[in-house]
């Protein structure tokens, strides 16, 4: 349940991709998302809260390790994330953190890690609205055959996410395949 009236702090951040928008509520971070991205998640649950423009502690600390992520200087995120959705959807979007930088696993393969093999377009739908993109990185996982599909954030930022941690995606038009060249790391967590 939403803690009624309680502040929710953001900011923004310019990366290379992109301006993202990060919110967060108390000491967590809720949400992560490119600014030209429809934020359903965000807009749900603004009602709740006293919106407030600014950079909260964690969100300093976000931003600082984006920064270094996104140099390469940092390879996964240690902040405090929180989830609101229903109680399946939590549990896909927390066991995402999980997965390595510079690692691949396919909507199948993480069906089968969450304990659920028959349950991955489940799977896949609860991963297509995960409201914390890069820090919980929902960008690794991929089609059975490598393709890229399903990232609220597009496709070719799907694609620069991956190549920024070894992939070479080439392609990702609307309306083309989107497949990897070389897959560098390991298929899996």
């Amino acid at each position: 349940m939403i803690e009624e009236r309680e502040y929710m702090f953001y900011c923004f951040f310019e990366s290379p991709m992109g301006t993202i928008k990060l919110v967060s509520v108390n000491d967590s971070i809720i949400s992560v998302s490119f600014c030209d991205m429809d934020s359903i998640f965000t807009n749900n649950i603004k009602n709740h809260y006293v919106l407030k423009l600014g950079v909260s502690p964690v969100l300093n600390i976000a931003i600082n390790q984006l920064n270094q992520w996104f140099r390469k200087e940092r390879f996964d995120f240690d902040l405090p994330l929180k989830f609101y959705g229903t109680d399946f959807q939590k549990s896909v979007w927390s066991n995402l953190r999980f997965l390595r930088f510079g690692n691949t696993i396919s909507y199948k393969e993480f069906s089968c890690f969450l304990g659920r093999p028959k349950s991955y377009r489940a799977v896949s739908q609860a991963i297509s609205h995960n409201p914390i993109l890069i820090l919980n990185p929902c960008h690794r996982v991929v089609a059975i055959n490598t393709e890229l599909s399903g990232f609220s954030g597009g496709l070719s930022r799907k694609q620069q996410l991956l190549n920024h941690e070894g992939h070479l995606y080439t392609d990702c038009s609307k309306n083309s395949k989107c497949l990897a060249e070389w897959e560098h790391g390991e298929s899996f967590i």
